[in-house]
């Protein structure tokens, strides 16, 4: 998988917030025949990679106004498990 190790657990981890069973085929998205109906769909049939990793930083204050807006109470788990839950608060 493209130096992505971390993908299953990652991928895991957003079904489950996602609140959506979990299932092999997410880790193999270029293996479905399932139609994609959006501008991404040429990204979406490509083998899952860590080619993106960290490429949010670049636009990270783009981000800082829509993460102030989340109401913390429906992503305490989330945070939880991100080490974020006590700087989300604030």
């Amino acid at each position: 998988m493209d130096g992505s190790r971390g993908q299953p657990v990652s991928a895991q981890k957003l079904a489950r917030i996602s609140d959506l069973p979990f299932e092999d085929a997410i880790l193999s998205p270029d293996q479905s025949s399932n139609a994609i109906k959006t501008v991404s769909n040429l990204q979406a049939r490509k083998p899952v990679n860590s080619a993106s990793v960290g490429g949010w930083q670049a636009v990270a204050d783009q981000f800082e106004p829509f993460v102030k807006g989340l109401a913390t109470e429906l992503w305490a788990d989330f945070l939880a498990d991100s080490g974020d839950a006590d700087e989300k608060k604030s």
